[in-house]
């Protein structure tokens, strides 16, 4: 009789644990959908989305692209995952039967609103 007591005591605290490791979990913010890192900026990595940074895409303005062409510069934002076509086509060429594709082959990652610092000026 002693040890079934036990056994459910035991079994009862173990889901009691459970239950408090998930609540706790489900306050902590998820902050792998964030990056922050230091790179040197290059205005010539333009796309029509936006620059490519460290092997983000960083969606940020001409003019402050220009301003920040060739400093080091502190990146702080969230990251998107844009899915990319892999070996599926979107549409078939009439003309050719030939795969028409439109967007990027792999996955994409991009920060649409990033916070920037400079840390170091050119020179």
């Amino acid at each position: 009789m002693r040890l079934v007591l036990i056994s459910i005591l035991a079994s009862f605290s173990a889901s009691l644990y459970g239950q408090k490791q998930a609540a706790f979990k489900k306050h902590i913010p998820d902050t792998t959908s964030y990056v922050s890192f230091i790179t040197k900026f290059d205005s010539k990595l333009a796309t029509k989305d936006g620059y490519y940074v460290s092997g983000y895409v960083v969606n940020i303005k001409r003019s402050q692209a220009t301003q920040l062409n060739g400093k080091t510069i502190k990146i702080t934002g969230k990251v998107s995952v844009e899915k990319g076509l892999g070996d599926r086509a979107s549409k078939q060429n009439l003309i050719d039967s030939l795969p028409i594709r439109q967007g990027r082959l792999k996955d994409t990652k991009h920060i649409e609103s990033p916070a920037i610092e400079i840390v170091k000026a050119q020179g």
